[in-house]
């Protein structure tokens, strides 16, 4: 199951990596706004998720799993941060 794990937050954290780069390169955000806004994500979708899975009771077992399904998705986006986005721009 940790093997698991591991592989969803590399792949999200590639994907999403590569979605950021695509943006600052088209000019469409600068890469400091890049990084506060993929900051910010991390920091809040997580929080969501958490307070939204301690209203899930019994009867809401198909939402408990979609609201853990998405915090382990949108905690992969912390990964982002070790691949430095500058040596992609500068390429």
């Amino acid at each position: 199951m940790k093997e698991n794990e591991n592989l969803n937050k590399i792949i999200i954290s590639c994907s999403l990596g590569i979605i950021t780069d695509h943006i600052v390169r088209s000019n469409k955000i600068t890469l400091t706004n890049a990084r506060k806004v993929s900051n910010s994500l991390t920091s809040f979708i997580p929080v969501l998720c958490m307070i939204s899975f301690c209203f899930c009771d019994e009867s809401r077992k198909i939402v408990g799993v979609i609201t853990v399904l998405i915090f382990l998705a949108s905690s992969g986006k912390n990964y982002i941060y070790f691949i430095d986005m500058n040596t992609y721009l500068l390429t």
